[in-house]
């Protein structure tokens, strides 16, 4: 891997025990030292946790999906190597590094905040992922590094918080609009059967509003949308009583009304 000089100083190289972890970023030994040579030329200490995370940036640049088992070995291999060390030594390396996306999960890597340790009810990527089953030892590490440990209300309102913000930088295609339109329905009714237990939270849910055009999705919070009751179409209203002039946000119709009833969204009878 490690493409440097064919000779080097003894000192400079690294003993072939620790190839997983730093082949890529530097010099091997060629074959097996003995535990004296090894000693004398300090073949047998553990190579630093800065030279390692070069090699997981060189990893994650290199992915292959097609080598899929050969780079999970590898990765592995660096993942142990990392849950052995001081974790504030670890910390402290990564804060050094630009390497931001170096958790695998199972088709390529993300940050360690958008890695779920639990199980989902939804399928929130390309905004979180789950942690990949061949990597459950390091559960564990993850964690300590600031990893999610469950799904819970928190991480998916972030997730909404990420739709918005992607809307919000540019325009999507159709398909994106749709796909995403489709997980904050399915987050905001997910958030409704726990209301209760948001709290605070609350005030940071954004619920998709109607708009005009297929490749503009907008979300707001929750104080700033109305929705269409039944009362209101009771009393014979209708929306085009509206001009857009008087600054109705209408939530998105594949908002359901009693999910934007239960998260207190305003009616237009309140």
């Amino acid at each position: 891997w490690f493409d440097g000089p064919a000779f080097v100083r003894p000192q400079d190289a690294t003993s072939m025990e620790w190839f997983p972890m730093v082949a890529a970023v530097s010099s091997i030994t060629c074959e097996p030292a003995s535990p004296e040579v090894s000693v004398r030329f300090g073949w047998d200490t553990m190579p630093p946790v800065n030279l390692v995370l070069d090699q997981l940036e060189t990893v994650v640049q290199m992915y292959d999906a097609s080598e899929k088992a050969q780079y999970l070995a590898i990765i592995s291999s660096i993942y142990d190597f990392l849950s052995q060390q001081n974790l504030d030594a670890v910390k402290e390396s990564f804060g050094s590094k630009t390497v931001a996306n170096w958790v695998w999960h199972g088709d390529g890597f993300t940050s360690i905040d958008k890695l779920i340790l639990g199980s989902s009810i939804q399928d929130l990527r390309p905004y979180r992922y789950t942690l990949a089953s061949e990597l459950v030892a390091y559960r564990n590490f993850f964690i300590q590094l600031g990893a999610h440990e469950h799904c819970d209300s928190k991480v998916l309102i972030s997730v909404l918080q990420d739709i918005h913000a992607k809307h919000t930088r540019s325009s999507q295609t159709p398909d994106i609009c749709r796909t995403d339109l489709r997980l904050s329905v399915d987050i905001l009714n997910e958030l409704k059967d726990n209301i209760d237990a948001i709290g605070e939270e609350k005030a940071d849910i954004l619920i998709p509003i109607q708009t005009e055009s297929k490749t503009d999705l907008q979300l707001l919070p929750i104080d700033e949308c109305t929705y269409c009751d039944t009362e209101w179409l009771r009393q014979g209203f209708f929306m085009m009583d509206f001009k857009e002039e008087d600054g109705i946000n209408l939530i998105h119709p594949h908002v359901p009304p009693a999910t934007a009833e239960a998260l207190e969204v305003p009616s237009l009878m309140s």
